[in-house]
């Protein structure tokens, strides 16, 4: 088949049937607002656009080989929004370990390319948001409020790639939200690194719970040319710098209201730099 969009917004499917993993073509399952939907089967890998926001029945989901290859020129977006009765520990835990290995895989790929051919622009390739309280057990660092401190070894250690993630306490998604990162550097002197727009939020969610948003990182942290020259200067004194993700929301339709990086509950990073295990 040659389906390549397949939106099913505000339609009464309870389920979808088991052959849609044999679309070898399709690209975007939409589903928002369909709130008798209770399971779907496995999907096709070829899904990079995944909408299920409102699906207030749904239960259990099932991903298969789904983005079975992370790869940068493929965008992969999974928005479980609202999906309120999600088994989420059942479901979305045992992806997002897949999730991990493939981006230890990616890593690995975009190192053996060479530093000169390393992306430093590209922040949400891969992304998902879910209905949950907790940054996975799994990361490396996790940390109450918005943001988060710890010390790197260079000289390599610049160059990883690394899950970001953060949670939202419960309120209302009635705009559009937009999730941002910077990352300093500390080495007696601060290097801001801006990790760009993470999430947007297209679509009014109703209810108020609360919400996970999970971004892998590809690109390393700060351009080669500055990296050369802050590994001279920590190889000379020994020092290991500090590095401080900070994590903002904001909207543009969202003035005059109270604060919304108050929102943010909890934050976590994985980083992708060799020092954790992969879970097979």
């Amino acid at each position: 088949s040659s389906l390549q969009k397949l939106q099913l917004d505000g339609s009464h499917v309870e389920t979808l049937p088991g052959s849609i993993k044999h679309l070898p073509n399709l690209k975007t399952l939409s589903l928002i607002g369909c709130k008798m939907l209770q399971y779907w089967p496995e999907l096709p890998p070829s899904i990079r656009h995944l909408k299920a926001l409102n699906c207030t029945l749904l239960q259990k989901v099932a991903f298969g080989l789904f983005s079975y290859e992370l790869q940068e020129e493929k965008r992969v977006s999974i928005s479980l929004q609202n999906c309120v009765n999600l088994d989420v520990e059942n479901c979305i835990y045992s992806f997002l370990q897949h999730v991990r290995k493939q981006a230890y895989e990616c890593e690995f790929r975009r190192r053996g390319v060479g530093r000169e051919n390393i992306v430093v622009w590209r922040s949400d390739f891969f992304k998902i948001c879910y209905p949950d309280s907790r940054v996975p057990e799994w990361f490396t660092y996790r940390a109450v409020g918005s943001s988060i401190t710890f010390e790197v070894a260079p000289p390599s250690s610049y160059y990883f790639g690394s899950l970001l993630c953060i949670v939202l306490s419960s309120h209302s998604l009635d705009f559009e939200l937009d999730i941002k990162c910077r990352c300093y550097l500390e080495d007696g002197k601060m290097h801001k690194y801006s990790l760009g727009i993470l999430f947007l939020s297209h679509v009014p969610v109703e209810g108020h719970s609360d919400h996970v948003y999970m971004t892998y990182n590809f690109s390393g942290i700060f351009d080669v040319i500055k990296l050369d020259q802050l590994n001279n200067k920590i190889a000379s004194s020994g020092h290991k710098p500090k590095l401080t993700f900070e994590f903002f929301v904001s909207s543009g339709m969202a003035r005059g209201k109270k604060d919304l990086n108050l929102l943010i509950k909890e934050c976590g990073v994985y980083p992708l730099n060799g020092s954790n295990n992969c879970v097979e």
